[in-house]
């Protein structure tokens, strides 16, 4: 019930820090904030190792670290990353990709809708494509690592940090 609130106003606070800034200064300390709110996690993860109880104190302070870090990349994706699909619903990526491929297999109708397809399928598979292999590393590092798994996410934050500073955005 915490995680809830936490969400929204950590995304308020994030949306009125950074919503008036370039999209390449928000991308930056976004993705900064991301990578230290990750790492924390990490930290607290790793030090304290598999909570006994998940109503601990410590454990809900680890949870509320991890609420906060997919805040922010809701708000980076919307504020920063401008015509990406969404991260946080990959439901409904993986629906709209499904049509989209039935639609161009289907190869017949008005011309426009089938660009249309081609065209989201191009923007959504890398975003689905890249969920479901983090799906897949995450429960098989989760397996053999535990909570030191994390340490791959907060790596991979990092490194989004430069990347992001390469991102073109759209004219």
């Amino acid at each position: 019930m915490l995680s809830v609130p936490v969400f929204v106003a950590v995304l308020g606070v994030v949306t009125m820090l950074f919503a008036n800034n370039t999209a390449r200064a928000s991308r930056r300390a976004l993705l900064t904030l991301q990578a230290a709110l990750l790492a924390a996690f990490l930290a607290i993860g790793g030090k304290f190792g598999s909570f006994a109880t998940a109503d601990s104190a410590i454990a809900i302070f680890a949870g509320m670290l991890g609420v906060p870090a997919m805040a922010t990349q809701n708000a980076l994706i919307k504020l920063a990353l401008p015509g990406s699909p969404s991260t946080a619903v990959m439901t409904t990526n993986t629906t709209q990709l499904a049509v989209d491929l039935a639609i161009i297999a289907r190869g017949r109708g008005d011309p426009e809708d089938l660009a249309r397809a081609r065209h989201r399928t191009g923007v959504i598979f890398p975003s689905v494509a890249g969920f479901i292999a983090g799906c897949a590393c995450g429960g098989l590092l989760e397996i053999h690592f535990g909570l030191s798994a994390l340490a791959l996410p907060v790596a991979l934050a990092a490194i989004a940090i430069p990347i992001g500073e390469l991102w073109r955005d759209p004219v």
